[in-house]
């Protein structure tokens, strides 16, 4: 479980969503987890999650090399996906995702965290959306980030899992900026 997994479901809860079940092999994550949503009942594995028929939305916040194959089978089982960024590695990935969303009707949406639950972003939007600053031509980003490296896990560093930083940090301004 991705720490940014509270902060999607938090918004998901509150827009009336109830989180069902869960999935997370390691015992430590799952606890924090099962704490702040004690009746997610723990499945097994992806596969036992993606047979259960009452479920409507995966919240896929799993390692980044393997997300786009989950989330491609929970669209392929007509399954909505919230993915955590980035939400695929590879271009043919994300053509692959939007093909079976296309093909089933199942929906796919990226969680960028800034865009949705940081109040100076929705404030520089408005703005820009108000016309008050006239024309953009030119936007720039100095945002902080930090490395964190005792609590990140060991994957975190290898470019081939997690995308390496155009991919973990650059699609976060990629997506201010279009926005």
């Amino acid at each position: 479980i991705h720490g940014h997994v509270y902060g999607l479901l938090s918004g998901l809860v509150g827009a009336g969503a109830e989180v069902g079940y869960v999935y997370e092999e390691d015992d430590t994550l799952y606890e924090s987890f099962h704490d702040i949503y004690p009746t997610a009942m723990r499945v097994d594995s992806i596969e036992s999650l993606l047979a259960i028929k009452d479920i409507s939305m995966v919240v896929n916040c799993l390692r980044p090399d393997v997300r786009a194959e989950v989330t491609i089978r929970a669209l392929e089982g007509g399954i909505s996906v919230f993915s955590d960024k980035p939400g695929f590695l590879e271009e043919e990935d994300g053509e692959q995702i939007l093909c079976a969303s296309k093909r089933t009707g199942a929906h796919f949406f990226i969680y960028f965290s800034e865009h949705l639950h940081l109040e100076e972003m929705i404030l520089a939007k408005r703005i820009v959306d108000s016309g008050r600053l006239g024309e953009i031509f030119r936007i720039e980003s100095f945002g902080p980030h930090r490395i964190n490296e005792s609590s990140r896990p060991d994957w975190f560093f290898d470019s081939n899992i997690n995308g390496d930083i155009l991919i973990d940090l650059g699609c976060h301004l990629i997506e201010e900026f279009m926005w």
